[in-house]
């Protein structure tokens, strides 16, 4: 299974991937404009990732570099995505998203496929 999750949802895909009793249950976990407030706890969960992980955040959403500087120092660093739509709110990729906006609806659909590009790779091993 993988889990993508938006906002709060954003947080729970880091909960599972650093969880020992849920993390192998998944192949990969991920969260678009991931609501992580809690800074040191959030790196201590990146650093404890024990699957893949995609984070797609908003240009005004928490700094996600401190989080990224602790996936890439784990085992899996090749295997986790992490970018920043510096030009996009956050909800951008859900309900507060206004698809009429072409640059909106063009990071959706970008956001959209990095989303499936990287379940694919996960779920191909």
């Amino acid at each position: 299974f993988g889990y993508l999750g938006f906002c709060w949802g954003g947080k729970i895909a880091l909960a599972i991937a650093a969880d020992e009793e849920l993390a192998p249950r998944f192949v990969a976990s991920g969260g678009i404009h991931a609501s992580l407030k809690d800074p040191e706890g959030d790196v201590q969960r990146a650093a404890a990732a024990k699957l893949p992980l995609l984070f797609l955040q908003a240009g005004n959403d928490e700094d996600i570099r401190p989080v990224h500087k602790a996936l890439q120092a784990g085992p899996l660093s090749g295997k986790h995505v992490v970018r920043t739509y510096h030009d996009m709110v956050h909800g951008w990729a859900g309900a507060r998203g206004d698809r009429s906006n072409t640059r909106i609806a063009a990071a959706v659909r970008s956001a959209l496929q990095t989303s499936v590009d990287f379940f694919l790779e996960a779920l191909s091993h």
